[in-house]
């Protein structure tokens, strides 16, 4: 994880971020106008679980060398952003849904005291629950990664019986759905393990970036990725019981190949990290403040999309106020991060305090 190649993750998951913000605002806006970039959202969530499992391998290879320390970092990173998300969706909600009724639709039977407690532990995605936020699709994919976090720090800190129990329990928590996608987070993982195999020849970087970028966009282009999920969703009844049982899961077949191109993708750029950073270097700052806002950006923007949609049909105008609101809220969250963890960290510790005072 040397600074081009940072720079170059950097990039990439801002973009990836985007690529989100544009699929939902077009469902939020119904401007056609969007439809071409709006059409890779769910694809940018399948690169953000690669991601994730390539920053889990190079933390816990160089920072996070505890339990506690891992736990410490994960539920501040989590908990800094997805607990003001929470509150940011309830209360546009509340609000939106009474200025601009005809605006919300309200889901039937919607309790938001058990959203918001299911959500806050990431069991919104549970087992056949399935309830999700009305407001911020995106979620779902949090709750996905929350549990990554949870079964792979007990496999790879916990020992013998311990790790065993815990892992089996956390994967019944978890649930199949979940479970099923959990290959490609891994992959990312490998990816970061295995980079040092690489060759370092610019040409089979530049073959691989080629070879990757080439045969996604065939796959788009030629809709094989839809063809996959009709031939998988035969095999499960039809296309509405595949979605009826396995949600944002269903499209798994066309996702696990979308992954291993995206992890090509990976590979051709790490190798050609050297060649890319005389370009990259000279927009450092602006990349690497753009990405500091990324986890932000991913979990405001529904709700704002949503309830600004509800008072102007003025595309850019609704997208450049909730990026600025992403960004506005998205700066205070990023700073209360070290005092979360420092807190958090203080509430793991305690226990072992007294399990040591009683002791002594």
């Amino acid at each position: 994880m040397d600074k081009p190649f940072s720079l170059i993750l950097d990039l990439s998951r801002f973009l990836a971020a985007l690529l989100v913000f544009f699929h939902h605002a077009e469902q939020h806006l119904k401007d056609p106008r969007l439809s071409a970039l709006a059409s890779f959202g769910h694809d940018a969530v399948i690169f953000f679980f690669i991601l994730s499992g390539f920053v889990i391998a190079y933390v816990t290879e160089h920072k996070e060398k505890t339990l506690a320390g891992y736990a410490t970092a994960r539920l501040a990173r989590l908990y800094s952003v997805t607990l003001p998300s929470l509150l940011l969706a309830y209360g546009l909600f509340e609000v939106g849904s009474r200025l601009l009724p005809g605006h919300y639709a309200i889901p039937d039977n919607l309790t938001w005291g058990e959203t918001l407690l299911t959500s806050t532990f990431f069991l919104n995605r549970f087992l056949d629950y399935q309830e999700g936020i009305p407001t911020n699709a995106p979620y779902w994919s949090i709750c996905y990664e929350a549990w990554y976090y949870v079964l792979f720090g007990a496999a790879f800190y916990l020992k013998g019986l311990q790790r065993l129990l815990v892992v089996a329990v956390a994967a019944l928590v978890a649930g199949f759905n979940i479970l099923l996608l959990m290959p490609i987070w891994l992959l990312g993982f490998a990816c970061y393990r295995h980079q040092h195999r690489l060759p370092r020849s610019p040409l089979v970087g530049t073959l691989l970036v080629a070879g990757a970028l080439g045969a996604y966009l065939w796959m788009r282009v030629t809709n094989f990725d839809d063809r996959l999920f009709i031939f998988t969703a035969h095999y499960f009844g039809g296309e509405q019981a595949i979605n009826a049982s396995l949600h944002f899961s269903k499209r798994f077949l066309p996702d696990f190949v979308i992954a291993v191109l995206f992890v090509t993708l990976f590979a051709g750029l790490h190798i050609l990290r050297a060649q890319l950073w005389p370009v990259l270097s000279r927009a450092q700052k602006a990349i690497q403040k753009s990405a500091s806002h990324t986890f932000a950006l991913y979990l405001f923007h529904s709700p704002v999309l949503l309830f600004l949609a509800g008072y102007s049909d003025n595309s850019l105008l609704v997208m450049a106020l909730c990026l600025a609101v992403a960004v506005a809220v998205g700066h205070v969250t990023e700073q209360q991060k070290p005092r979360l963890a420092a807190l958090i960290g203080r509430w793991l510790a305690a226990p072992r305090s007294r399990s040591a005072a009683t002791t002594a």
